[in-house]
């Protein structure tokens, strides 16, 4: 094909010849007329079968500029270039770049003839880049977390709108900005941390922190960062989008606390009623006594008193083992023997239409625990399953020994993998719904009506096995019963033998030194002691007990509450007593739980025997008779 030069002369023949042989995309344009001809092989590349009109293939947005380009290509010996987008068979349009010299002269056509060379490969490329770029700006921009990139020394090379708010700074601030300069030195340390630990690795990772910025404001921030290569450097850089979460943090504080407030709510009110109902017994029955002039009645209503006053000391000791603040006697537990005892008195004691199984499976051995807790937490249970078969069932009660995996993580809900034993209360009961599961072991849930139960059971059971380092499961069906599970760890040591409670007499007179605070508290206190065979000697103060003690040489034993006012408290008295002479045993006796009095109850345990009031007769008989007097 002809080349076209700058001053070549091309009648209208030479043209058509030239456009019809060439296997490029050839056009031609008269400036006279303003006539626009392409080649067939144009036409071809669009698709066309029939000749449209010439103007109307091209782009409405690129015809005005085409033709001012025409123009001034017939104007000058200058090679024109144009670029237009040209509609094809399907109506779509396709981009080109156009080239053309100037046709004129006497014997030619005077115009602009050229070719076409499709470049739509390379503006789909450009235009999808561009499409590329803008969907990347939009959704950085309104990603609803703050998004950056930064090298490994903290350098910000990109934040986003939300990054640039956090901090308070524009765009352009940020990116010449360094992590150093939003956090304190140690919140600095730590992120840095995490994001050499991204590059090191070349693995993504993600953190929830408190951090500290320098502002002095804390954020509670979740993060998630991981290797960002650069491609012209090949540096790799640290990407990340980070959440703040210290509004939703403190919701779910809030909420939290509101949850407590209502479980204290509804722990007070259980608490209130059970002791009410003890206190309208104690009120009632002193009342009558003062007029009742039969003794058999009077001993009746000093029975009830005095059960009265045990379901207090109970309620008293099953809270502060759900606050785990009771003292507990944890030691090595033959199960199986307290099993038989339980057992026994459930058969003793429950109705003929329940009946109570045992099924020991070998010998398990023994666990380290309170025994009168774990007595209790046995028969709550069993009472429970009692009253889930008010028209009769069976009851079985089995323990067995078993291996737990290492990883807590393998069986869900269970301590840590050791060796424990199991004991099972299982029942032919109504069963659990499914909605209660979560419900069961807060304190004071129950389903049962107010004068069967408060509902602190289960809660005791719980937080009693959490602190012993094992756990309470429970599996349930409706209409078929449910088996309540106590994993309790084994203990290395030799179980002691279970014994049936005496009562402690003295085969002597002491003299007792007895301090306490309270007037009425140490009036009860010494008419007990009197009762025992026992010469008191009383003191309302530290003080005015170590005066007495120096006085008088005949006293055997000082019996001293632990938490006093003024400047000689319990232990102070005792360690005094103890110098003046050595020997001298002392009985601490506390209203407060040992780990609620503060470094006088650690010490106190170590030094003598400890006791929580309420404190019967009998057990001042007992701490006395242990001791080893001369």
């Amino acid at each position: 094909m002809p080349s076209l030069n700058a001053g070549d002369m091309l009648d209208r023949d030479q043209l058509l010849t030239l456009m019809q042989s060439s296997s490029a995309g050839l056009f031609h344009w008269v400036a006279e007329t303003g006539a626009l001809t392409w080649s067939d092989e144009v036409l071809q590349m669009l698709g066309h079968t029939a000749e449209p009109d010439a103007h109307a293939l091209v782009h409405p947005a690129d015809r005005n500029a085409f033709i001012d380009a025409l123009e001034a290509g017939a104007s000058s010996d200058q090679v024109m270039t144009a670029t237009l987008r040209l509609r094809n068979a399907d109506e779509a349009y396709l981009s080109f770049n156009a080239t053309a010299l100037r046709t004129s002269g006497a014997d030619c056509v005077s115009g602009v003839a050229g070719f076409l060379q499709s470049i739509a490969g390379e503006v789909d490329l450009r235009e999808a880049l561009d499409r590329s770029e803008r969907l990347f700006n939009e959704f950085f921009e309104n990603c609803p977390a703050s998004a950056y990139i930064k090298t490994l020394d903290g350098r910000n090379v990109y934040g986003n709108r939300l990054a640039a708010e956090w901090w308070g700074l524009s765009r352009e601030d940020l990116a010449r900005s360094n992590a150093r300069d939003f956090f304190d030195p140690d919140a600095y340390e730590r992120v840095q941390a995490h994001d050499a630990e991204v590059v090191r690795s070349g693995n993504p990772i993600t953190w929830t922190g408190r951090i500290k910025a320098r502002t002095g404001e804390y954020r509670i921030i979740r993060a998630s960062k991981f290797p960002v290569q650069e491609p012209s450097t090949g540096e790799t850089m640290v990407g990340g989008f980070s959440i703040d979460m210290t509004r939703e943090k403190e919701a779910e504080e809030a909420l939290f606390h509101s949850r407590k407030l209502d479980s204290l709510g509804q722990l007070v009110g259980g608490v209130a009623h059970d002791f009410n109902n003890s206190l309208a017994v104690m009120l009632g029955n002193l009342e009558l006594a003062e007029t009742e002039a039969d003794p058999d009645l009077r001993a009746e209503m000093f029975r009830d008193i005095h059960e009265a006053i045990e379901r207090s000391r109970n309620l008293t000791r099953t809270l502060l083992v759900y606050g785990r603040r009771a003292i507990l006697e944890p030691s090595a537990l033959d199960m199986v023997a307290l099993l038989r005892g339980v057992v026994g008195m459930m058969r003793r004691t429950f109705p003929e239409t329940v009946t109570i199984d045992l099924r020991l499976d070998g010998a398990p051995g023994p666990v380290w625990a309170d025994k009168s807790q774990v007595e209790d937490m046995i028969l709550n249970l069993a009472l429970n399953a009692r009253d889930a078969m008010p028209e009769g069932g069976a009851l079985t009660v089995s323990a067995k020994i078993v291996q737990l995996p290492g990883s807590p993580t393998e069986v869900p809900g269970l301590p840590k993998g050791g060796r424990f034993v199991v004991v099972e209360v299982a029942d032919t009961g109504e069963g659990i719904a499914p909605d209660y599961f979560e419900k069961i072991f807060e304190p004071y849930f129950t389903t049962k009506p107010v004068d069967k139960g408060a509902g602190l059971g289960l809660s005791l059971v719980q937080s009693y096995m959490h602190q012993l380092g094992g756990c309470i499961d429970l599996s349930s069906t409706q209409g078929l019963g449910s088996v309540f599970r106590l994993y309790f760890p084994v203990s290395d040591g030799q179980a002691l033998p279970i014994e049936t409670p005496a009562t402690a007499s003295l085969d002597r007179s002491y003299h007792v030194l007895l301090v306490e605070d309270d007037p009425a508290v140490l009036r009860a206190a010494r008419g007990q002691l009197e009762k025992i065979g026992c010469s008191v000697t009383p003191a309302l103060s530290g003080a005015e007990a170590l005066r007495l003690f120096q006085a008088d040489a005949t006293i055997d034993v000082v019996i001293t509450d632990l938490v006093m006012p003024g400047a000689i408290r319990g232990r102070d008295l005792a360690r005094r007593v103890v110098a003046l002479r050595p020997g001298t045993p002392v009985i601490f006796v506390s209203g407060y739980p040992m780990n609620e009095a503060g470094e006088d109850a650690e010490n106190a345990v170590a030094e003598g025997v400890t006791m929580m009031k309420p404190v019967s007769k009998e057990q001042f008989a007992a701490a006395l008779a242990a001791l080893d007097i001369g």
